[in-house]
């Protein structure tokens, strides 16, 4: 069993090199195909073991969660941000807490993968409010309630 220390897998980091892409690409896609989307886009990268890389962005006062698969050679069904985006997309408006999906794409062309956004909840701790998307149903393991990134 790996050691796990929640403070090396809590909050954002700057991007890493190996996960780096072009923002204004994400920036020009998301003008173009996410509703009311607007202004500059910064992009954080989520500390932690996903295993596909994922990142807070933050566009014209409005955060958004972006999936991505990783780089290089994969097998066709690992790291299959379709299908998070199909049973997200699937379970809103459901009796369950789920984010609001916003857009798919498969051309890989304008990030070198094809990625996924969607919101981030509001979620209360102790009284405090806080910001954290939910993880996709595709890494909750049998048994177990989603982790709260």
């Amino acid at each position: 069993m790996t050691d796990f220390s929640a403070e090396e897998n809590t909050g954002t980091i700057p991007v890493q090199e190996k996960h780096q892409f072009d923002v204004a690409a994400l920036q020009k896609f998301m003008e173009q195909q996410v509703e009311g989307y607007q202004g500059s886009l910064t992009v954080e990268e989520f500390a932690g073991g996903q295993s596909n890389p994922t990142y807070l962005l933050h566009g014209g006062g409005t955060q958004y969660v972006l999936r991505k698969k990783p780089g290089g050679e994969l097998l066709k069904s690992a790291h299959a941000v379709d299908r998070e985006y199909r049973v997200l997309t699937a379970l809103q408006g459901a009796d369950v807490p789920t984010a609001k999906t916003y857009a798919f794409c498969e051309d890989e062309s304008i990030l070198g993968t094809m990625f996924m956004s969607w919101n981030t909840l509001m979620v209360g701790s102790s009284g405090i409010a806080q910001r954290v998307p939910i993880a996709p149903l595709s890494e909750v393991k049998f048994g177990m309630r989603p982790m709260l990134l």
